[in-house]
């Protein structure tokens, strides 16, 4: 059995011994990224297995993204080149580490994430070893460079394992293997980020009509899946604004479905329309909203936001 513990930031685990260290934190500017996460630890891991963070945490390892500005957020993987602090020895190769996701265009005020796959090679000369890896959350730099400096947004975060003493017993292969190919949910949504230009006030705007194509829905798996939509403005959510825009003054004047069902190996699209009233102070602005998405299935329960960002006509144009 593999005993587990934590810091008072997370409950306690099943799986094996888990430590979560402080909280990373760096700020500059325009751009604010933060993590839960800058020590993990994980312990009597198993040669010959692979595990996934997300599993042994019972959350995947994140950021938080509370700048203004769209940007682009990296993880990235890095070896160590010396011993650390605490012992551990730099990982021998990096092929032994797989993320699931390793960049990001997170909305102002939101939640990145992704899991973290370590596979331990069968080899009895690195039974009781201990090994660590840095993984660098940073923004990624514009591929137009203005001149003057630019200072970007970057975090160190270590994960230290591991390995047991002793090879895997039989019946501890056979519970890995279980937990590892017990099935998984991989559902797409696109575009995760809709920009409405001219949007006509006091009349009806059909995004499919107006565009030719809408959100969709692809669920690439064997297991049917339950999506719930919900409009989430800044003022009744923990989003943030993006720069130049404005909080959308009433979410009655957008309309979704409330839910939809996804057959396995299936698309589905997502109706849109906007509905603005005719005010005089809806002309020529720039709003912003989010529709949050609420995926369930058999093996999955997890949400993810679609941001629109809508440019309103200009009144003196319609003229």
């Amino acid at each position: 059995m593999v005993n587990t513990k934590i810091s008072t930031l997370f409950k306690s685990l099943i799986l094996c011994s888990v430590i979560v260290v402080g909280i990373a934190t760096k700020q500059c500017d325009s751009s604010a990224l933060s993590s839960p996460c800058s020590i993990i630890e994980i312990t009597n891991l198993k040669i010959g297995q692979s595990y996934s963070l997300k599993e042994l945490l019972g959350f995947p390892f994140n950021a938080y993204y509370g700048g203004k500005e769209l940007t682009t957020v990296l993880f990235v993987p890095e070896k160590p080149v010396e011993n650390n602090s605490l012992g551990y020895e730099p990982i021998p190769d990096m092929n032994w580490v797989e993320f699931e996701k390793t960049e990001f265009q997170p909305n102002p005020g939101e939640n990145i994430e992704s899991d973290i796959i370590v596979r331990i090679p069968n080899d009895e000369a690195i039974l009781g070893k201990k090994y660590f890896f840095y993984v660098y959350i940073r923004e990624q730099a514009p591929k137009e460079m203005k001149a003057g400096a630019i200072i970007l947004a970057a975090l160190e975060c270590s994960v230290n394992f591991s390995i047991a003493n002793k090879p895997p017993t039989a019946e501890e292969i056979r519970k890995l293997k279980q937990a590892k190919f017990g099935g998984g949910l991989s559902l797409t949504i696109s575009p995760r980020r809709l920009f409405l230009e001219g949007v006509k006030v006091g009349e009806k705007y059909d995004v499919k009509k107006e565009l030719g194509d809408i959100i969709k829905i692809l669920n690439s798996t064997n297991n049917d899946a339950v999506i719930e939509f919900d409009i989430k403005t800044v003022a009744n959510s923990k989003l943030l604004l993006p720069l130049d825009y404005e909080d959308l003054p009433d979410e009655k004047y957008v309309s979704i479905p409330k839910k939809l069902k996804v057959k396995k190996n299936a698309i589905v699209e997502m109706p849109l329309k906007i509905n603005l009233p005719k005010k005089e102070e809806l002309f020529n602005k720039k709003y912003y909203f989010i529709i949050t998405a609420h995926v369930t299935s058999k093996v999955i329960d997890t949400k993810s936001n679609i941001a629109i960002f809508i440019d309103t006509e200009n009144k003196d144009e319609k003229k």
